[in-house]
């Protein structure tokens, strides 16, 4: 199962690095707007993410289809009520739902992509997970501070707001991808990562740093 999974992740990671490619030999050779880039990510998103959504019905099924009569109801009742109660907490409170939200999306992002490769029984594997996730808050910031700050303030109702300062976002980015590599190279010379585990994991972090090196946020 994991060998399949790990084939599938290769495959996307090849596949987005072929896009980010040709992406980025059009716009040097015909300089694109940005409208036109807009355009082809809300295009990924309106598919390939919508899709990815979609999927939660699945999981919901696979958790909860032996074990309730009423799985459907109270799966999409529960799950309704939750983005409610975000939505609500969040126009009482931007800043901690904020703060919540990118944290829970750390933990979630990557979990998604290291845990096919990382042994859950490692006690550091939450923390490994956080800080690959948090790649997608940080670089972001990283690389462009600014828009990334309207971003934030637009969703926080505010105007003159910082998250996180350019200097603590640069000392923690290079903390985050110093722990992650150092992590990722203990654990292949325990033999707990293969090379070719260990080479997908850092090419990933690759791609991820050229997506935000060379679009906006």
């Amino acid at each position: 199962m994991n060998y399949n999974l790990k084939k599938y992740f290769n495959a996307i990671n090849v596949f987005f690095l072929l896009l980010i490619s040709i992406l980025t030999a059009i716009n040097f050779f015909l300089d694109l707007s940005s409208t036109y880039i807009y355009f082809f990510c809300f295009l990924l998103i309106a598919t390939i993410g919508v899709s990815h959504g979609a999927y939660d019905g699945k999981k919901g099924e696979i958790l909860f289809n032996n074990k309730l009569k009423n799985w459907k109801f109270i799966f999409y009742f529960t799950y309704i009520a939750l983005v409610i109660l975000v939505f609500v907490f969040w126009y009482l409170n931007p800043l901690i739902s904020l703060i919540i939200f990118l944290f829970v999306s750390s933990l979630h992002f990557g979990k998604e992509d290291l845990e096919i490769y990382l042994d859950k029984k490692n006690k550091y594997h939450l923390f490994i997970f956080f800080l690959k996730g948090s790649l997608i808050i940080l670089l972001p910031l990283f690389f462009n501070f600014e828009q990334t700050n309207i971003i934030f303030n637009t969703i926080l109702f505010s105007k003159d707001y910082v998250l996180l300062s350019n200097n603590y976002t640069k000392f923690i980015l290079i903390l985050n991808l110093l722990m992650q590599v150092l992590f990722y190279l203990y654990i292949y010379l325990k033999k707990k990562l293969t090379r070719d585990d260990f080479i997908a994991i850092i090419f990933e972090i690759f791609l991820i740093i050229m997506v935000f090196y060379l679009f906006a946020p």
